[in-house]
């Protein structure tokens, strides 16, 4: 089984690859035949993942092909940029209170939009499984435990797709374990959003 690699993701706005199996011996043989098995090599090997800023609108690009629905899950300001962004492209957006601490300010920010819930992963399951959102993004806080434990939570709410936005590489692979989807490596929210905004767009339903 190929184990994939994120150990050399890079800054949001540069491609980075999944990586395939490097142990894969080249074709032979046939031209025709080698020129495909080539380029599915190829296709594997540097498959395009979220950390670019440069991907097809039309491309179905996560394996999801219904946007319409999304929970952001931030302690900063950074999610209410999330919020009013996903807002003005059409999207219905919640935001998930479940830090001790912030409950004022998230409820200033966000109103109704807010879902207020204690932070035991049965809690955030029972309260999030019947919204079925679509994408759920996360941007971690300072305590990146917990953005990683919130990750989980979330992937086992059957949303189809966790993103998580880090300004730190050397946190992908745990992210990656603890139930993210897609992991970007950005320093602001406004560079993580011009990462997949074209695609959120281009994958509402008509």
């Amino acid at each position: 089984m190929v184990r994939q690699s994120f150990d050399k993701s890079k800054k949001c706005g540069k491609t980075a690859v999944e990586a395939s199996d490097p142990g894969a011996p080249e074709p032979r043989g046939n031209t025709a035949a080698c020129f495909l098995m080539n380029g599915l090599k190829a296709l594997s090997k540097f498959k395009k993942v979220l950390y670019t800023g440069h991907v097809n609108a039309s491309t179905e690009f996560w394996g999801v092909t219904r946007m319409s629905k999304m929970l952001i899950v931030s302690t900063s300001y950074d999610g209410k940029e999330y919020f009013q962004r996903a807002r003005s492209i059409g999207l219905e957006v919640y935001a998930l209170d479940c830090f001790e601490g912030h409950h004022r300010q998230l409820k200033d920010w966000y109103g109704s939009a807010m879902l207020e819930v204690a932070g035991r992963r049965a809690d955030v399951v029972k309260l999030l499984t019947p919204h079925q959102f679509d994408v759920a993004v996360i941007h971690e806080d300072d305590d990146y435990v917990r953005s990683a434990l919130i990750a989980q939570s979330l992937r086992d709410c059957g949303i189809p797709l966790v993103l998580v936005v880090t300004s730190d590489a050397s946190r992908v692979r745990i992210y990656r374990r603890t139930g993210a989807h897609r992991v970007i490596v950005a320093n602001s929210a406004s560079e993580a959003w011009n990462c997949f905004e074209q695609w959120l767009v281009a994958n509402q339903p008509a």
